[in-house]
């Protein structure tokens, strides 16, 4: 049988911290699930690749457990025309853009409820971005109001900031 990957004992380890599982908590799990494990030798690092899928399910199930991903969205290239196609063609903003924008306003936390209708009329004079440049150029202004909100909140928290 294969042992337990790497993956899968950090998410046993995330899930302990993330649903607030003790250690007496954590060894009974092992036991019950590490079939010939006792109480000495119970450890996730000695469960097999299929009793840590059987744990991480159980604890899925019974504590809540959540696998969240830390990953930054895709990042959105502009894309190169020749230069004879230059100012003759007008292309529209991506599906990747789009996600991008939907994703960097939920991050942001908005003082009115249509918060990204009314900053986009203030960059763009209009509703929504059409065309990739306006689409660009709305995602790079988000991305900076979204980390002066970050850096506003770190100094709100250490008691730094001077407003």
């Amino acid at each position: 049988m294969p042992d337990i990957t790497r993956k899968q004992l950090a998410l046993i380890h995330i899930a302990n911290s993330q649903c607030n599982i003790t250690d007496e908590e954590h060894l009974a799990h092992c036991i019950e699930f590490g079939e010939g494990l006792d109480e000495w030798t119970a450890s996730s690092k000695y469960l097999t690749y299929e009793q840590a899928s059987k744990l991480l399910d159980h604890v899925k199930d019974a504590h809540g457990f959540k696998i969240r991903s830390k990953r930054w969205p895709r990042q959105v290239h502009p894309i190169k025309y020749p230069e004879e196609a230059r100012g003759k063609v007008v292309v529209l903003m991506t599906e990747d853009q789009r996600w991008m924008i939907e994703y960097l306003s939920s991050q942001i936390k908005w003082q009115f409820r249509d918060g990204l209708v009314r900053f986009t009329r203030r960059m763009l004079k209009k509703d929504y971005p059409c065309t990739i440049n306006e689409a660009s150029m709305l995602i790079e202004s988000l991305k900076s109001l979204l980390g002066n909100q970050k850096k506003k909140e770190r100094l709100d928290a250490n008691g730094e900031n001077p407003f």
